[in-house]
C-alpha cells in the first residue's frame, strides 16, 4: 500500500505597501483618531487571496475591529453577537479612505 502527503501552505503572507498604509494611517487618523490606529508589524496570513492582490498591485490589509468584545461567541459561529453600534465608525472609515485616496 502506498500513500501520499500533498502539502499546500495557501495564501502567501500578507506585507502592506507603504502608500497605501500612510493612506490608510491618515484616514484611521482623521476618522477615529490616534487612540483608534492599531499597527502590526508581523507579516500576516488572513486566510483570503488578498495576497495575490496585492502582490500585483500595492496594497494595505486593514482589521477594521467591532470595538468592545462580547461575552458571545467568535467570528464565524452561530453565536456571535455583532455590536451594531461599530456601524457608524466601520461605514465612516471607508469613507474616510476613499476621499484621502483620492487626495
Amino acid at each position: 500500500m502506498e500513500r501520499a502527503v500533498v502539502y499546500s501552505q495557501g495564501a502567501a503572507a500578507v506585507i502592506n505597501a507603504d502608500e497605501p498604509t500612510a493612506i490608510a494611517r491618515r484616514a484611521i487618523i482623521k476618522d477615529l483618531g490616534t487612540e483608534m490606529l492599531v499597527t502590526e508589524r508581523d507579516p500576516n496570513t488572513p486566510d483570503d487571496d488578498f495576497s495575490d492582490f496585492s502582490s500585483r498591485v500595492p496594497g494595505c490589509y486593514v482589521h477594521l475591529g467591532i470595538g468592545e468584545m462580547r461575552p458571545a461567541g467568535q467570528h464565524h459561529n452561530t453565536t456571535y453577537d455583532f455590536n451594531d453600534a461599530c456601524m457608524p465608525g466601520g461605514v465612516g472609515f471607508w469613507c474616510a479612505l476613499v476621499k484621502e485616496g483620492l487626495r
